[in-house]
């Protein structure tokens, strides 16, 4: 019984210690080393309504040669074309305000600049140029709550 008490508290303390990917902490989100204009986009409840989605949209752009694409996904590829990467959060890190006005939110959105304003008034993204074992082909992005 004490084992098994034991490997409980561990697990629960690496749990605890693991950072951003189980809790509120900064996300971190890498990118190519050529992707650029990456900027916060859109928040939304996930469809089982338990986490809080963001999308980070970027420009991605591949210089390498593919034969199978035809011209024109070439060139979109070449000078960038959108893409999204998406985070998500426990619903618990947000205030009820916030958590119902997502929720009010239909399964289609025409005007998303509210929820754009919200994304900014919540959120913030930085790059993140000081760490020690970062792969030279990328560049992380620290997305963190405010």
């Amino acid at each position: 019984m004490k084992v098994f008490k034991w490997m409980v508290l561990s697990f629960i303390a690496a749990s605890i210690l693991a950072g951003g990917d189980y809790g509120g902490g900064p996300k971190i989100v890498a990118l190519n080393k050529l992707d650029h204009s990456v900027h916060l986009g859109d928040i939304k409840l996930t469809k089982d309504n338990e986490k809080v989605e963001l999308t980070v949209i970027y420009q991605r752009r591949v210089m390498k040669f593919d034969p199978f694409l035809g011209e024109r996904d070439a060139h979109k590829l070449k000078y960038g074309k959108y893409a999204e990467a998406r985070v998500k959060y426990d619903k618990g890190l947000f205030n009820q305000d916030l958590i119902d006005e997502l929720s009010g939110r239909g399964p289609i959105t025409i005007f998303r600049s509210k929820y754009r304003k919200l994304v900014n008034e919540y959120f913030t993204i930085d790059e993140v140029t000081d760490q020690v074992n970062i792969d030279s082909d990328k560049r992380y992005f620290e997305v963190n709550i405010k």
